[in-house]
């Protein structure tokens, strides 16, 4: 019998720490494109920079006003899971300190690629990496995560590179690597 544990970790290592790795690299750090930090041989790779304009712009477009405007949406609005999200959305913001949107636009305001890799099975491998406008965001959210990871030890490890990337692996579902500039993250 396959151990599935054992090959989920193999195989995101072999997606996951190649970007860690490459990512880590000067040149590639601060290269325009995140193309060269990711493993080779992706099936899909998308890649996106600048999203700051075009969520301020999404924030506050036209389309966003009809859509909360439309019936099914109102719909939507008196319902449960309508209710457990804002919930959700209130917490993670109380959490972190900044609603989603100003989140949205420290995070994703530079640049950010996805690559999507063939593996066994019916799921596919996928790596994210997001290279944060700011520094001092990344420092935050580390900074604010640390005592979810001490509460959560039992079903999170987290260990730290060389260079000072922390590698957080939650049980056999997600890894992510953060470090000051970026954040790496791939599915098992």
């Amino acid at each position: 019998m396959i151990n599935r544990t054992l090959v989920t970790r193999r195989l995101v290592h072999v997606l996951l720490i190649p970007a860690v790795g490459l990512l880590t690299t000067p040149t590639r750090a601060e290269s325009p494109s995140l193309v060269g930090s990711m493993p080779p041989e992706a099936i899909a790779y998308v890649e996106l920079s600048g999203l700051e304009p075009v969520i301020d712009w999404f924030h506050d477009s036209e389309y966003l006003k009809l859509v909360r405007t439309s019936q099914p949406y109102q719909n939507f609005e008196k319902s449960p899971q309508f209710r457990k999200a804002q919930a959700a959305q209130q917490v993670l913001e109380t959490f972190l300190g900044m609603d989603l949107s100003t989140l949205g636009r420290k995070l994703l305001g530079d640049r950010m690629a996805l690559a999507v890799y063939s593996r066994p099975g019916n799921q596919p491998g996928v790596v994210l990496v997001v290279r944060a406008a700011g520094p001092q965001v990344l420092a935050r959210l580390r900074e604010q995560i640390e005592p979810v990871l001490v509460l959560s030890e039992e079903h999170i490890e987290t260990s730290e590179t060389r260079e000072g990337v922390q590698v957080i692996e939650v049980g056999d579902h997600a890894f992510f690597a953060l470090d000051e500039k970026w954040t790496a993250t791939a599915n098992s």
